[in-house]
């Protein structure tokens, strides 16, 4: 008899228990609209993002979650990572991000454990472009250009006398082929000035710079930011050297593809370094 009697209450116990635990769908909560960067207020390695506030936000949500991912290679991104999470009585819809890389941020409402269904996105990611440029030294013929353009969708290779070039290549004196000048300085010095910087870690900002003097050997693999003179950032992927066939022994030129930020002052990159 005793036993049956708790057998009883044990049951009787789950599916109390059961009943308790049971709980109603998640609110809906609303996307969030007008995700900007403020491409007048970012600069460096700071990103000014903005938005517009979810409708009645006090009582509709309790704040909202900034997230960023980069791609590493190719088209695939990464996991999203959280940079903050802000309440929404605050008031803000603005949040600059010290970054250290360019990327993709999302940003989502919630409201307790409800988040909204999708992340609004924008990026700062970097315009690869991956053409193949070759510019030669000084030993070369005055037809095989010395001067590169860096421009926002592709560049161009021009002869240094046309004082338009951004950098040129040259012997550097110094038993090295191939080096890289600023635009302004040196022997073919009548172009744009050009600050150059090492790259350092894993190649997403400038490291070491600007250099003094703005020169630097070229060797494959090797990878330079440069600051251009109308203030987008630039970063240079040395690909290889190639021999001028029919010219002196030391006519070599330096070959490169590049990838450029295309919010003006902004010089952040991702960490993908291969090309």
């Amino acid at each position: 008899m005793i036993l049956r009697v708790m057998v009883v209450f044990l049951l009787l116990a789950g599916l109390t228990s059961c009943g308790d635990s049971t709980t109603g769908p998640l609110p809906s909560i609303p996307d969030v609209t007008g995700f900007t960067i403020d491409k007048e207020a970012s600069n460096g390695t700071t990103v000014v993002l903005n938005w517009e506030p979810v409708p009645d936000e006090a009582d509709a949500i309790d704040g909202y979650i900034l997230s960023i991912r980069t791609r590493m290679s190719g088209s695939e991104w990464g996991s999203w990572s959280i940079v903050d999470t802000l309440s929404a009585s605050s008031a803000i819809t603005t949040y600059s991000h010290a970054a250290s890389f360019a990327g993709q941020y999302g940003i989502q409402a919630y409201l307790g454990e409800a988040i909204s269904g999708s992340y609004t996105t924008v990026d700062d990611m970097p315009t690869m472009i991956r053409d193949s440029y070759t510019i030669w030294n000084n030993h070369c013929p005055a037809t095989a250009h010395s001067g590169f353009i860096f421009g926002l969708t592709s560049g161009t290779t021009c002869p240094t006398s046309s004082g338009d070039h951004d950098v040129y290549c040259y012997d550097g004196g110094q038993g090295n082929l191939t080096w890289l000048y600023s635009g302004d300085y040196g022997a073919f010095g009548a172009g744009n000035p050009t600050d150059l910087y090492l790259a350092s870690g894993y190649y997403a900002t400038p490291g070491w710079g600007p250099l003094s003097p703005p020169a630097r050997p070229l060797i494959a693999g090797a990878v330079l930011f440069a600051e251009l003179q109308n203030g987008y950032w630039v970063k240079i992927y040395v690909t290889s050297f190639q021999f001028y066939a029919g010219g002196s022994p030391n006519a070599w030129g330096s070959t490169f593809c590049y990838d450029i930020q295309p919010i003006r002052g902004l010089k952040l990159f991702t960490t993908d370094y291969s090309v």
